[in-house]
């Protein structure tokens, strides 16, 4: 009869392998990240004047298509505008772009999923996220067995986002 292994794991329990893991993975995508926005900055700082304005203006032009003329998701612009694949998501949220485009995501008067909210109600809201924020923020911090995963690190950007958008909205 053939050996088996053993499910349990020998001198480290299967949470602090888990931890482990995902903090070696949080680590990898900040330096992934800002590999990436170096690079980036690299070829931008390399771009002639001129390729410099070309690429402003095609940028500049399909985002004001995307969110004034079809009115579309954040999904539909990189995706249907832009032509990118998923990889796009992320580098989005990265650089920005969801943030742009909530804040442009003005709705009408006669859109009916306009929902008007008193400014009281974005300052509560605004306060509850702030508190959320600051909850996920000291869990990053004071944790020194169990690093923010992810979800919380995500969920960290998000929040400040939402933060910022009701900013910009009550100014």
């Amino acid at each position: 009869m053939p050996k088996t292994a053993s499910l349990k794991p020998i001198g480290m329990k299967m949470e602090e392998k888990l931890d482990g893991s995902l903090e070696i993975v949080r680590e990898a995508q900040i330096e992934s990240s800002k590999s990436y926005d170096e690079e980036a900055s690299y070829y931008w700082d390399n771009l002639s004047v001129d390729d410099r304005l070309r690429a402003f203006y095609s940028v500049c032009k399909r985002v004001h298509s995307a969110e004034f003329e079809d009115k579309g998701s954040y999904r539909f612009v990189l995706y249907n505008v832009f032509g990118f694949n998923l990889d796009a998501y992320a580098i989005g949220m990265e650089c920005g772009f969801m943030a742009i485009h909530n804040a442009l995501a003005v709705a009408t008067d006669d859109d009916p999923k306009l929902v008007k909210v008193p400014v009281t109600h974005l300052k509560n809201i605004r306060t509850h996220l702030e508190a959320y924020r600051s909850l996920l923020f000291k869990m990053e911090v004071k944790s020194s067995t169990r690093k923010i995963s992810n979800i919380q690190g995500f969920e960290l950007l998000e929040t400040q986002h939402l933060i910022d958008l009701i900013d910009y909205i009550i100014k």
